[in-house]
């Protein structure tokens, strides 16, 4: 297992961007490749995720929130690649946090369940979430109430 851990610095108090977090139908808009999100109850959603271009992989996932507007974590249950993660939200001042993003998985893995053609799965699945990281950012900063 690898694990992955990046963060990026966004412009809105730390409970807007956890009220974000909160809202799974947005994630296509920010997760490349994640066509559809549906809500299993309050811990569980359902992902259909577009692989290589035009293979589907279709994924349970269980969400655990262990400290409301600081932590949540997450696990692929099934239909995809094993893989745990969390969000954490930190605080910088009462307009500022920043978001770190913690993946464990196995590159290859990974790599082949999503159809990623490079000889270095591992700098690809990094260039990704780095890129799914910055269109949150834009997505929460766009939708938050100027101050």
């Amino acid at each position: 297992m690898t694990t992955l851990e990046q963060s990026i610095d966004v412009n809105v108090p730390a409970e807007v961007a956890w009220a974000q977090l909160h809202r799974m139908d947005s994630y296509p808009q920010f997760i490349d490749g994640l066509q559809s999100v549906e809500q299993r109850g309050k811990d569980q959603a359902h992902l259909q995720i577009q692989a290589d271009g035009h293979s589907q992989i279709q994924c349970d996932t269980e969400i655990m929130d262990r400290r409301p507007n600081e932590q949540m974590t997450f696990r692929v249950m099934n239909g995809g690649p094993k893989m745990d993660g969390s969000v954490e939200l930190r605080p910088l001042d009462d307009k500022h946090c920043k978001i770190q993003v913690r993946l464990e998985y196995d590159p290859q893995e990974v790599s082949n369940s999503l159809g990623l053609k490079s000889a270095k799965p591992d700098n690809a699945i990094k260039a990704n979430v780095k890129h799914d990281m910055e269109r949150f950012k834009s997505l929460v900063e766009r939708r938050s109430p100027k101050s």
